[in-house]
C-alpha cells in the first residue's frame, strides 16, 4: 500500500484533482493526514476492492492493490458516509469517475450494482471494527457471480 512520504506526494497531485471536484478547497496536508490517520482502514478498503474486483481487473492478472486509488478517494469522502446506502452511492460515483462509467446523459452507471452493495457493507463493517464496534450482521446475503478472466482477441 502506501509505503512512504515520497509516494504520498506523487500521488497527491492526482488525488487533489479528484478532491477539488468534491470540495472547493482542500490542502495536501489534509489528504496526507487522512491517509496516515486511516491507514488500517485504507488497507482494508484496498483488500475489499481487490477481493470483490468490481471491474474484473484482478482476475485478469492486475495486482491485488489495483484499486488503491479508488480506495483512497472513497476514504477521503468518509465524512459523507452517513448511511450504508450513501457509502454505496459514493463507491458508484468513484468507480464512475475512475473508469468513465457514465451513460449517454453523463449519469453514473451501475447505481445499485450488487458488487457496490457488498463493497459498501464490507467497508462499513471495517470502519465499525476500526472504531472497536461490533459489525452489522445483514439479514440478506448477496451472492456475486464468480469473476472470469476477460477473453482477449488479437487481430493482426
Amino acid at each position: 500500500m502506501i509505503k512512504d512520504r515520497e509516494r504520498f506526494q506523487k500521488h497527491i497531485r492526482h488525488l487533489f484533482r479528484r478532491m477539488t471536484e468534491i470540495y472547493d478547497s482542500i490542502y495536501d496536508q489534509w489528504i496526507i493526514d487522512q491517509m496516515q490517520n486511516n491507514k488500517a482502514l485504507l488497507d482494508k478498503i484496498v483488500d475489499i476492492l481487490g477481493e470483490i474486483d468490481p471491474q474484473g481487473l484482478v482476475c485478469c492478472g492486475a495486482p491485488e492493490d489495483e484499486y488503491e486509488p479508488e480506495a483512497e478517494t472513497i476514504l477521503l469522502r468518509q465524512s459523507e458516509w452517513k448511511t450504508i446506502d450513501a457509502l454505496e452511492k459514493i463507491i458508484a460515483e468513484e468507480f464512475a469517475w475512475w473508469f468513465f462509467l457514465y451513460d449517454e446523459n453523463d449519469k453514473v452507471k451501475h447505481y445499485g450494482a450488487p458488487e457496490y452493495k457488498v463493497i459498501a457493507r464490507q467497508i462499513w463493517n471495517a470502519r465499525l471494527e476500526e472504531k472497536g464496534k461490533k459489525p452489522i450482521a445483514f439479514k440478506d446475503r448477496i451472492i456475486l457471480s464468480p469473476k472470469r478472466p476477460m477473453i482477449v482477441i488479437e487481430i493482426d
